[in-house]
C-alpha cells in the first residue's frame, strides 16, 4: 500500500510559484521546466495561493514572503499546511531574524534567498522534495499501527476512491462515503440498486461481459474506464477496478468494485489533444507559408520586371502594379501564419501603430453581421511604441472576437478606441500603473458581461464559457501573454448591465524609429561577374536568372544541389558568387553551402529561404555564409546585396 508522499514522488513533481515579482515568476518558471518539474500555476497573491493548491494539489510550493494583498507569504502558508501535506519553501530578499523566526511556524521544506541561484534552487527544491517524501511515509506508517485494529472498516469508509460491495447479480451490499460523493447519492439510496443503474448505456455491454467473466473465474480483476450517470443525471467519468472476495471453500462471496473519478484527467487529455491540434495546425501552417513563400517569390519578381519593362505602356503597367501589391499583401500574410505557427520570434521595435488599428478595423468590419455595429476611434500616433505589428494585430483580432461573441446573439456596438493617455498619479481606473506616458488601446462591447465569479478565469488557458466550435479558450491568454511581453498592462472592466471593456496600455518608446534608408534601384545597378543559381524550383531559377542578366550577370543556372556543386568543383575560380535556395533534395542549401565554402573559403554565398526552423541566420554566417535572406525576395534588395558582395571581394 502506498502513502501520497511515495505517489508524489514517483511522478513528475509540479511545482506552484508564488511571487509578487512577474521578472522573478518568469526566471523561476524557465528554470523549473529545465529541471523537468511541471508548474501547477503561478500566482502573486496569498489569497489565490490557497485556492490553487486546494484545486490542483501540487507537489510542492516555493512561496514568495512578502506578497501581494491581505495575506503575506507566511499566513497563506500556515492555511494551506492546515489543509494538507503541501511542502512549503519560502523565497525572501529580506531573512531577517524576526522574519524567519515567524516563518518557523509553518515548520517549512527550506528557505531561498533572493536572488535565486539555480543550483540552490534544485537542492532546495530536491532536499525538500525528499523530506516530503520521507515525513508523509514516516507519518503514513505511524497511522497504520496506531490504527490496524480499525483499518479495514477505516480504509473501506475514508478511502480517497469509491468503494462498493455488490452480490453476484451486481447489486450494492455496502457503499463507502466518497463513492456516494462521485455518485450523488446517500448510502440508503444505493444499497440494493443494481450497476446497471447508475451506468451510461453505452457501457453496459462491456460492463456485464467483464463482470460474466469474473464470476465463472475467467479472469482474476478487471479495469474499466466508463461513464456513470450520477443521481442529478449529470455525467461524470470513472476507473473501475472489479475483483472477487472469495471463502475459505474458493467460493465467490461479494465483488468489490473500486472507482475513481477521472473527469478531471479526462478533461485535460481532451485539452492535450486540442494543444496538439494546434501544434499541428502550427505545423501545417509553417510549411504552407514555405510553398507559399516560392510561389509567392516569381510572382512578385516577374510583376516587377514588368512594372519596369511596361513604364510606357500606362494600361498593362497598371495591370503589373495591382499584381505587384496584391502579392506583397500577400507576403505579410504569409508572415503572420509564420507567426502563428511559432516559427517567426516576434521582434519589437519602435513603430506607429494607427496605420494597423486602422486596418484591423477595417478587416474586423468586414468579418461582423450587420447586426452589429463597429465605431472606431483612432488618434494619429506620433510617438512610437516599441511592439511586434504582427502580435499587436493578433492583440485587436482576438479581443474583437471576444467582444463580437458577447454581442453576437442580440446584436449590438462594438468600439476600438486607440488614443495616448498620461498617468500622473497611480488611480483606481489604472491601478499598478506607473505615471507615464502611454497609448491606450481599448476594445469596448456592450454584451452580457464577464460574472465576478470568474473574471479571475478569463486569462486562463483554454478556459472558455463559448459553447462547442466557438473558440479554444488560447484567445485571453495569447493577449495576456503578448501584453506582457510588450510591458504593457491589460485592465478589464465589466458588468452585465453595461458589458465588457478591455484595455492595453502600451508604454511609449524611448528610441525612436529609425529613418529608412532609401532603397538602390535594381536596374541601375550592374555587373559582369558570374553568378550561380541554385534553386529546386524552376520558376525562380527563372527569374532570378532573367532578373541578373538583365544586370549584365553571367549567370549559371541550377535546379539540384548535386549538380551545382559537380560544376562548381570542376572549376571553383569560375563561379563569382552563389545564390542558393535552402530547402533542396540531396543537398540543402545549407550543406552545399558548407560544401562550396570548403573548396574554396573567400566564396560569397547569399542563403535563401521561404520558412526554416533548422538554421538561424547566426548559425549560417558562422560558417561563413555572407547573407541570409528570406522569400520572397524584393529584387532590388537582392540586386543591392549581390553587388554589395562582389565588391567585397574585390
Amino acid at each position: 500500500m502506498q502513502s501520497l508522499a511515495t505517489v508524489r514522488s514517483i511522478k513528475k513533481a509540479k511545482i506552484l510559484i508564488v511571487e509578487d515579482e512577474a521578472i522573478v515568476v518568469e526566471h523561476i518558471e524557465v528554470t523549473l521546466k529545465s529541471f523537468g518539474y511541471e508548474i501547477a500555476g503561478r500566482t502573486n497573491t496569498g489569497e489565490e495561493a490557497i485556492q490553487i493548491a486546494q484545486k490542483n494539489s501540487p507537489d510542492l510550493i516555493l512561496m514568495d514572503i512578502r506578497l501581494r494583498g491581505e495575506l503575506d507569504g507566511i499566513e497563506a502558508a500556515k492555511q494551506i499546511t492546515t489543509l494538507s501535506d503541501i511542502p512549503v519553501v519560502f523565497l525572501t530578499a529580506f531573512a531577517d531574524d524576526q522574519l524567519v523566526e515567524r516563518a518557523r511556524t509553518v515548520l517549512p521544506y527550506g528557505y531561498i534567498v533572493k536572488p535565486i541561484q539555480k543550483g540552490t534552487l534544485k537542492a532546495t527544491i530536491e532536499m525538500a522534495l525528499y523530506m516530503a517524501k520521507i515525513a508523509g511515509e514516516r507519518q503514513f506508517i505511524e497511522k497504520e499501527l496506531r490504527e490496524r485494529e480499525r483499518w479495514l472498516n477505516s480504509t473501506f469508509q475514508q478511502a480517497a476512491v469509491g468503494i462498493a460491495h455488490v452480490d453476484l447479480e451486481g447489486r450494492f451490499l455496502r457503499v463507502n462515503q466518497h463513492y456516494c460523493e462521485i455518485m450523488g447519492y446517500e448510502q440508503d439510496e444505493l444499497v440494493g440498486i443494481g450497476l446497471e443503474d447508475i451506468s451510461h448505456p453505452k457501457f453496459l455491454d462491456e460492463e456485464f461481459e467483464h463482470f460474466n467473466k469474473l464470476i465463472e473465474n475467467r479472469m482474476d480483476s478487471f479495469t474499466q474506464e466508463k461513464i456513470n450517470i450520477r443521481k442529478d443525471q449529470s455525467e461524470v467519468w470513472v476507473r473501475l477496478s472489479a475483483s472477487c472476495v472469495k471463502d475459505q471453500d474458493g467460493k465467490i462471496d461479494f465483488i468489490i468494485v473500486i472507482i475513481e473519478d477521472i473527469t478531471r484527467r479526462k478533461n485535460l487529455e481532451k485539452m492535450l489533444q486540442q494543444t496538439q491540434k494546434m501544434e499541428a495546425i502550427g505545423t501545417l501552417a509553417g510549411g504552407i507559408a514555405h510553398d507559399f513563400n516560392n510561389i509567392l517569390h516569381p510572382v512578385i519578381g516577374f510583376s516587377k520586371l514588368g512594372i519596369r519593362a511596361t513604364e510606357e505602356d500606362e494600361k498593362t503597367h497598371s495591370y503589373f502594379k495591382v499584381i505587384y501589391d496584391a502579392t506583397n499583401r500577400a507576403k505579410h500574410l504569409v508572415k503572420q501564419i509564420l507567426t502563428f505557427s511559432r516559427q517567426n520570434e516576434p521582434i519589437l521595435q519602435p513603430v506607429l501603430l494607427t496605420p494597423v488599428v486602422k486596418e484591423t478595423v477595417k478587416m474586423l468590419r468586414s468579418s461582423l453581421p450587420t447586426t452589429i455595429n463597429l465605431l472606431g476611434e483612432i488618434s494619429d500616433q506620433t510617438d512610437p511604441i516599441k511592439a511586434d505589428v504582427t502580435q499587436v494585430h493578433q492583440i485587436i483580432m482576438n479581443l474583437g472576437t471576444n467582444a463580437f461573441h458577447a454581442v453576437e446573439d442580440k446584436g449590438g456596438d462594438i468600439k476600438i478606441v486607440f488614443q495616448p493617455l498620461e498617468v500622473e498619479i497611480e488611480t483606481d481606473a489604472y491601478p499598478d500603473l506607473k505615471p507615464g506616458h502611454y497609448y491606450r488601446l481599448s476594445v469596448i462591447d456592450n454584451g452580457h458581461g464577464i460574472p465576478d465569479n470568474i473574471k479571475h478565469k478569463i486569462f486562463d488557458p483554454y478556459f472558455t464559457t463559448k459553447g462547442q466550435n466557438k473558440g479554444t479558450g488560447l484567445g485571453l491568454s495569447v493577449v495576456k501573454g503578448i501584453v506582457d511581453s510588450h510591458n504593457g498592462k491589460l485592465i478589464v472592466k465589466s458588468s452585465p448591465e453595461t458589458g465588457t471593456e478591455f484595455n492595453v496600455l502600451f508604454p511609449l518608446s524611448e528610441e525612436q524609429i529609425p529613418q529608412k534608408k532609401k532603397k538602390a534601384v535594381a536596374i541601375e545597378i550592374k555587373g559582369n561577374e558570374r553568378i550561380m543559381v541554385v534553386d529546386d524550383e524552376e520558376n525562380i531559377v527563372f527569374l532570378l536568372s532573367e532578373s541578373l542578366k538583365s544586370m549584365g550577370y553571367k549567370v549559371s543556372a541550377k535546379t539540384a544541389s548535386r549538380d551545382a556543386f559537380d560544376e562548381f568543383k570542376t572549376n571553383p575560380a569560375n563561379i563569382d558568387l552563389v545564390i542558393t535556395d535552402m530547402t533542396m533534395p540531396y543537398k540543402t542549401g545549407f550543406e552545399l553551402a558548407r560544401d562550396l565554402l570548403e573548396i574554396r573559403p573567400d566564396l560569397p554565398v547569399i542563403l535563401c529561404t521561404g520558412y526554416n526552423e533548422r538554421i538561424s541566420e547566426e548559425k549560417a554566417i558562422s560558417i561563413g555564409i555572407r547573407k541570409f535572406l528570406n522569400k520572397p525576395i524584393d529584387q532590388d534588395v537582392l540586386a543591392s546585396v549581390i553587388r554589395e558582395e562582389l565588391d567585397r571581394c574585390r
